[in-house]
């Protein structure tokens, strides 16, 4: 899709804010166009807005305008509706999309490997759920609001605690979702439970003392207590990602969350949970080097050029750390 044609077509359509060259007294230095019944450019309104990442305030009767005016510039996204389809995607299944303002990645197919394709919408009446499904994520303005909005939310909750489809997933990475899954490896007591919680962590969260000895804490005296408690340990999960969110905010990691982050097999957004999943795999030292080698392309988005990196075992880390932030993406 031409970018400049995609460009001109939310200006000209209200759904992206013009500069003004000149302004009259009253006016703001920004303005989006009213299409609704107008011939040419000269007859639309303009609407006056604060700056460049205010939405439109017409928004939504505008769009309803657009879908039943031009119904062709929409589609309903499809997926294959399997496990392969990646997390991002599988959120869009159902939403209407403009193909002029396509989400991150672009429309379907558009995406490295992606096999997701487009619908066309149809439709005799739009309907105001109709106007609710379509997704304008790929407006600038739009997805810094809706962005700011998802962040400022998860920080008024607690969000080092993983929602029931992370907790699964994490628990499938590390154990298959077993609660008395053990792994003696790496020495000392080794790694315990569905979400294999070692040593460090149950210090940190006071089930063991340095000595290796069980606290008592919740009633967990053993190993054995711990493995046949799976309510302990879920909350154990809270109580550790807890702790390892201090670490990311005491040593800067957190900063980048809501990021765009461009990886080896395709682009995604660094969140709270992709950070916790990743600390989780390699601790806190290696998410410090990962952080501190990534580098920003002419677009803004981070990446990893893993061509610098000569030392085998920090590469292998770095990969760690980018799969668990893309596939904990969500």
């Amino acid at each position: 899709m031409n970018e400049l044609y995609n460009d001109l077509y939310q200006r000209m359509n209200g759904f992206k804010p013009i500069r003004r060259d000149s302004k009259r007294k009253g006016e703001t230095d920004w303005y989006y166009l009213d299409p609704r019944d107008a011939e040419t450019v000269s007859d639309m309104q303009q609407i006056d807005v604060e700056s460049e990442n205010t939405p439109n305030p017409k928004l939504k009767e505008i769009l309803a305008y657009d879908i039943k005016e031009n119904p062709e510039n929409y589609y309903i996204w499809r997926t294959k509706g399997d496990d392969k389809v990646r997390g991002a995607h599988a959120e869009r299944e159902g939403k209407i999309f403009n193909k002029y303002i396509p989400p991150e990645g672009g429309n379907p197919g558009e995406d490295y490997n992606c096999r997701c394709w487009a619908e066309p919408y149809q439709s005799d009446r739009v309907k105001q759920s109709d106007v609710t499904k379509v997704d304008l994520s790929g407006l600038p303005q739009y997805a810094k609001n809706n962005e700011s909005e998802i962040r400022n939310k998860n920080h008024k909750d607690e969000h080092y605690i993983f929602s029931k489809k992370m907790r699964n997933l994490l628990g499938y990475k590390e154990s298959k979702n077993n609660y008395n899954k053990t792994n003696t490896s790496g020495g000392g007591i080794g790694a315990l439970g569905m979400y294999q919680i070692r040593r460090d962590g149950l210090i940190d969260t006071g089930y063991l003392t340095k000595d290796n000895k069980w606290t008592g804490k919740n009633g967990i005296y053993s190993v054995e207590d711990f493995l046949n408690n799976p309510s302990i340990q879920e909350q154990i999960l809270d109580e550790y990602m807890k702790v390892q969110y201090r670490y990311l905010s005491h040593f800067g990691e957190t900063k980048y969350v809501g990021s765009k982050y461009k990886g080896l097999k395709f682009n995604f957004t660094i969140t709270d949970t992709g950070l916790l999943a990743a600390i989780h795999r390699t601790g806190i030292d290696y998410m410090n080097k990962f952080f501190k080698h990534i580098e920003k392309d002419k677009n803004g988005m981070y990446y990893m050029d893993y061509g610098k990196i000569n030392d085998p075992d920090l590469k292998t880390k770095f990969l760690w750390i980018e799969t668990r932030l893309r596939e904990f993406e969500k």
